[in-house]
This record gives structure tokens, C-alpha cells and sequence, in this order.
């Protein structure tokens, strides 16, 4: 902010945990780094961070072990790893990532976010993920993948 102007855009892909945790607030990424913020979450509690960082949170087959990398050698390695590939693919994906909202992350870990599976009202409010990410987003929204590439669903 050399200019007193702030960056446009800033995607956090699984924003890291360790060596972060206990640092100030002014080391690490949030909301205020740039006018909008979206964090894509794919490994939280380990590498990655659970709380909602950003204008807009997306939690990817539930934030922490990616379906792909159950069998991997390291799957939380592998699962934090997953976000720079799923944002890539976002950019020419015909299909898309898109998430339903939730109110927050923790709602939907007690699963009482049964919008997401029902025919609430609610569960039309869909945004897509990564790139093609809709101006002025808000809230936290839970995606679901593919087991394997391309990993976008539609």
C-alpha cells in the first residue's frame, strides 16, 4: 500500500497454519489485505487455517482431506496442495467449482446447513470458486469436487 491504494484482488489458496498461528494479526492474510478477498480451503487444521479469512471462504470437500489423496504418501500435504490445482483449472473449467452458502463453517460441520442438500431457498445461493469468483461475494460456501481431474463438477 506504498500508493495508499489497495490491491484489487487477493485469492488465498489454503492459507498456511503452521509457523502463522500465533503471529499478529498484521502478518497475516485477511480481509482487509485487498478490497476483495477469497480464501479457497483444502486442508484445514493442518497446513491450512479453518477460520474464515477472507470476503468469501470456500471449504472444498469439507476444508480438510481431499478425496484424491486419501491413498497419497502424505495426504495432507497432498490436500493443501490441491488448492493452486483446483484454482487453475477454475480459469478454463467449461463446468466450474460452485459452492452453496453456509452460513459458517462450523454450522456446517454440525450439519445444520441442510439447505445444501435440500430444496431451500437458500441452497440457490451458488457462486462460483477461483477465477470466475462473482464481484462483491460474501460469506462462506461449501464446494464439492471429482475424485479425479478435471476436478470441477458444475
Amino acid at each position: 500500500m506504498a500508493t495508499g491504494r489497495k490491491i484489487y484482488r487477493i485469492t488465498g489458496l489454503d492459507p498456511a497454519l503452521p509457523l502463522f498461528a500465533n503471529l499478529k494479526t498484521s502478518y497475516k492474510l485477511d480481509k482487509r489485505d485487498a478490497r476483495h478477498v477469497d480464501i479457497i480451503h483444502t486442508n484445514i487444521g493442518v497446513f491450512g487455517k479453518r477460520e474464515p479469512l477472507g470476503h468469501v471462504d470456500f471449504y472444498v470437500n469439507e476444508g480438510s482431506m481431499q478425496p484424491s489423496c486419501t491413498s497419497h504418501r502424505n495426504p495432507s500435504l497432498c490436500s493443501h496442495m490441491l488448492a493452486p490445482t483446483y484454482f487453475a483449472e477454475s480459469i478454463s473449467s467449461p463446468k466450474g467449482f460452485w459452492g452453496t452458502s453456509c452460513p459458517s463453517y462450523l454450522q456446517y460441520a454440525w450439519g445444520w446447513c441442510p439447505l445444501l442438500e435440500s430444496g431451500h431457498p437458500q441452497a440457490r445461493q451458488r457462486i462460483q470458486m477461483g477465477e470466475h469468483i462473482l464481484k462483491g461475494a460474501r460469506g462462506v460456501y461449501i464446494v464439492k469436487t471429482a475424485l479425479n481431474p478435471p476436478y470441477a463438477l458444475g
